[in-house]
C-alpha cells in the first residue's frame, strides 16, 4: 500500500492512500494530525500491528470512517484498533513533553483500564526503542518535504 503525504501551496496537507488492489482513499487534514498518523505508521509497522489504522485502510476501510464524530455512527472497532491508539497517543505525550515516560507500558497500562479497555501486551525496551528514533526521523523528513512534494511510505 502506498500511502502519500502531500504538503500544498496555500493549502493544508492531503493523505492520499493507494491499496494493493489500486483502490484509493485521501483526505484533506483539518487539523495538524499529521504527526499523528506519522507516529500510527511507525508504531504499526514496528509492532507489525494487525487492525491499526493503516492495518484497515489496507483491507478496505475508507479515511473518511475514521473521521465520523457522531461515535454512534462509528463502525465498531476491534480492540487492537483501540490499544493502537493508546499506544499513538502516549508516544505523542512523549514528543510533546519531550520526554520518554520512564516505564511506557506502566502508564500504557494505566491510560487503557482508566478508560475500561484492556491494555496491549507489554512493549519491549527494543522495541521501544525502535520507534521513537523511527518517529523522529519520520518527522524530520516531513519537515524537509517541500510544498507541492510528498512523502511517501509503503506499508
Amino acid at each position: 500500500m502506498q500511502i502519500h503525504f502531500k504538503k500544498q501551496k496555500n493549502k493544508p496537507p492531503t493523505l492520499h492512500i493507494t491499496r494493493a488492489d489500486k483502490s484509493e482513499t485521501w483526505m484533506v487534514f483539518k487539523h495538524n494530525l499529521i504527526q499523528h498518523d506519522l507516529v500510527h505508521f511507525v508504531a504499526e509497522t514496528v509492532l507489525k500491528w494487525e487492525n491499526g489504522f493503516y492495518d484497515l485502510i489496507a483491507k478496505g476501510a475508507n479515511i473518511e470512517d475514521f473521521e465520523i464524530t457522531n461515535r454512534a455512527e462509528r463502525p465498531d472497532l476491534a480492540l487492537a484498533s483501540i490499544q493502537m491508539e493508546y499506544i499513538v497517543n502516549l508516544l505523542e505525550t512523549e514528543i510533546y513533553q519531550q520526554q520518554v515516560f520512564e516505564d511506557f507500558n506502566a502508564q500504557l497500562t494505566k491510560n487503557c483500564q482508566g478508560n475500561g479497555h484492556l491494555p496491549p501486551s507489554s512493549i519491549s525496551d527494543a522495541d521501544l526503542k525502535k520507534i521513537r528514533l523511527q518517529i523522529k526521523d519520520l518527522l524530520q523528513q516531513w519537515q524537509a518535504v517541500k510544498t507541492g512534494e510528498s512523502l511517501e511510505l509503503e506499508f
